[in-house]
């Protein structure tokens, strides 16, 4: 006769246990953060405006797409990337609340006014210099998070070797495919990612008033080349920790068995699993999180509150102090920067004027918008399906009541 299982729901219970250490890891974070607003704010106070907005480099903003066409150009792309930011940041801050709910049991609407307030706080002080210094501390923490969850996950799964061979069986791993009706081709990894990256690097507001605070285009060039290797790198680790995860429940879903209610939550799942035995690792997982989105969060706030200046406020109010600049910048951000495609009509083809350019982005736009809303409608509405790769719930430890428990009903 067999043990007595576990219900689910008191397993889930018993891995919500952050501790005192955990805590004071993840404050720590904060504050730290928090730290480096008020130092730039008050003991390196920002003086001017470039000081705010650039770090003190004596260089505006390169209105682009008002010098290549005019006014109308650069005001539809400030609103359209306003509009496109406002909606991403929510996005960025619920996620690592849906992680420090599952490892805290604390609800995220909890959570998430305290982590905005101190962005807030630190970015609105502090300007560029506190948010890059901030994306310094952030940036390392971030990094040994994840490599402390895929060293830690791949020893207790068995290895590297282990890893690969557990999610290669499973066809986690797949040989590219040249097939267009594939949601993963080649095709679309690497035309779709590169009309991406150059989206979010070559004329990302957030990313060139990061550039132009540089000394000169040298230190630029290099600061690029540095980006995109730590983005390579960390993208790298993120793959792999997804294959650290499957490997680990890849005979007990927590999806299908609800001990994860989110596939968001599958991540600090497994850190509350592996390292439940020592205390402090899940805080310093969870401060990894929120200091990756609290990266992201500062950096939107900050050019966007460069955007308002430039485009909204300063064409009807000149007369503006630096120090009546730096409150409405502080109180006011919520803007971000121009349309890619437009940007790269300017560089590219030289013939075409600003009213084309116009026409061409508000098509466009309409046309972008109209695709994608009828693709959720379709998804909604069950004409369109992206297949899940097979789950399993065979050797679950736990019982659970679910109407998915193998990999023959999931995807339908």
């Amino acid at each position: 006769m067999s043990e007595e299982k576990l219900d689910v729901a008191a397993v889930r219970a018993s891995m919500q246990h952050f501790t005192v250490v955990d805590y004071v890891f993840f404050v720590f974070m904060l504050a730290i953060c928090g730290g480096i607003g008020v130092y730039f704010g008050f003991v390196k106070k920002q003086r001017s405006t470039q000081d705010y907005l650039m770090g003190g480099r004596n260089m505006k903003l390169v209105p682009y797409l008002e010098l290549r066409y005019d006014k109308r150009l650069r005001v539809f792309g400030s609103v359209i990337f306003s509009v496109y930011l406002i909606a991403w940041l929510p996005i960025v801050i619920y996620v690592p609340a849906l992680a420090f709910n599952q490892v805290t049991g604390v609800n995220i609407h909890i959570v998430t006014p305290l982590v905005c307030f101190v962005c807030i706080f630190y970015t609105s002080l502090g300007g560029l210099k506190a948010v890059v210094w901030t994306d310094v501390i952030q940036t390392i923490i971030m990094f040994g998070a994840m490599i402390l969850v895929i060293v830690k996950g791949s020893y207790m799964v068995g290895g590297f070797g282990e890893v690969i061979r557990r999610n290669w069986e499973s066809n986690r791993i797949e040989y590219p495919t040249l097939d267009l009706t594939e949601r993963h081709s080649v095709w679309s990894v690497s035309i779709g990612s590169a009309f991406y990256w150059i989206g979010n690097i070559a004329v990302n507001q957030s990313m060139m008033q990061r550039f132009l605070s540089l000394p000169d285009l040298k230190q630029s060039k290099r600061a690029v080349w540095g980006f995109l290797g730590g983005v390579l790198l960390i993208v790298v680790i993120c793959g792999y920790s997804g294959l650290v995860a499957f490997a680990r429940y890849h005979d007990c879903d927590p999806l299908n068995s609800k001990l994860a209610i989110a596939k968001d939550q599958i991540l600090p799942l497994l850190v509350t699993d592996i390292l439940a035995d020592w205390n402090g690792l899940p805080g310093i997982f969870v401060a990894g999180v929120f200091s990756a989105a609290l990266s992201s969060l500062s950096t939107g706030l900050n050019s966007m509150a460069a955007v308002v200046l430039e485009d909204f406020w300063k064409p009807f109010f000149k007369e503006l102090t630096h120090t009546q600049t730096v409150l409405t910048m502080s109180l006011s951000s919520a803007s971000m920067g121009p349309l890619t495609g437009v940007f790269l009509m300017g560089i590219l083809l030289p013939f075409i004027d600003s009213t084309s350019a116009l026409s061409g982005g508000v098509i466009g736009l309409v046309s972008s918008w109209w695709v994608a809303a009828h693709s959720q409608l379709a998804q909604a509405q069950g004409m369109l399906k992206f297949v899940e790769k097979p789950r399993f719930t065979h050797n679950c430890t736990y019982t659970f009541n679910s109407t998915v428990t193998s990999s023959d009903d999931v995807g339908r």
